[in-house]
């Protein structure tokens, strides 16, 4: 893999801004422009708005960015700020709100893990290790890191692979931490975790393999009123 010095890539800073203890008032700066809830987030193109029909609740979605690693050679990642209606979990973005990575997370009791295309698979454990319930399941292959490691890996049918780790010191969050894609490139995903903002730990930092920051949010504020920054870089070979 290419890991020549980056003198030659620039960048572009992009910023978007969500109050995250006040669901409907969630801003956006783009181009140099700032857009308010009453006009330009209102655009279908901006944000979307659906209806599921077997449950009859409206989910939300606004596209924050789109970033590739590696000088363009990837993985590229999309990240969008969902809401479900149904979840109470606070992530750093405001009850309910997420932006959709790959993780294992408990409901009523139930280990279940949530993979990058929404999709909530049901686990169970057995031996230490947490195992796939519905059989039927065919795209992806989840196993075990090698011991001492302590997570694991998600392999799909494109030839990608996520890694999925501890991300606090009492591995009660095993988060997605790495995303590979078939050639070996791969985005390294940081989290902080601070229970006065949220209570459970949230995206600090995206970076590729060169080192590169492709994303940095930052939160100011406590306890239930708190700001988000999310800062994309766009880089590209000059």
């Amino acid at each position: 893999m290419d890991t020549s010095s980056t003198s030659m890539m620039s960048a572009e800073k992009e910023t978007s801004h969500v109050t995250a203890s006040n669901k409907s008032a969630l801003l956006g700066v783009s181009d140099g422009q700032e857009f308010s809830q009453s006009d330009a987030l209102s655009f279908s193109s901006f944000r979307r708005g659906t209806v599921d029909p077997r449950t009859g609740s409206f989910n939300y979605a606004i596209p924050v960015a789109r970033i590739t690693g590696n000088r363009r050679r990837g993985p590229s990642l999309d990240l969008v700020l969902k809401h479900n209606h149904f979840s109470s979990r606070n992530e750093g973005f405001g009850a309910g709100w997420s932006l959709g990575l790959s993780k294992f997370f408990k409901d009523n009791d139930r280990m279940k893990l949530l993979l990058r295309d929404g999709r909530i698979i049901d686990l169970i454990e057995k031996n230490g290790t947490y195992l796939v319930e519905t059989v039927d399941l065919k795209n992806f292959i989840l196993t075990k890191l090698p011991s001492p490691e302590k997570g694991y890996k998600i392999s799909y049918k494109d030839g990608s692979t996520e890694i999925l780790k501890p991300v606090t010191s009492d591995d009660r969050f095993i988060y997605v931490t790495e995303i590979i894609q078939e050639d070996g490139y791969k985005l390294n995903i940081e989290y902080a975790f601070r229970e006065s903002v949220s209570p459970s730990p949230f995206v600090k930092r995206i970076t590729d393999e060169l080192g590169e920051e492709l994303l940095l949010v930052s939160r100011t504020g406590l306890n239930s009123r708190y700001n988000v920054t999310i800062e994309t870089l766009k880089t590209s070979v000059s």
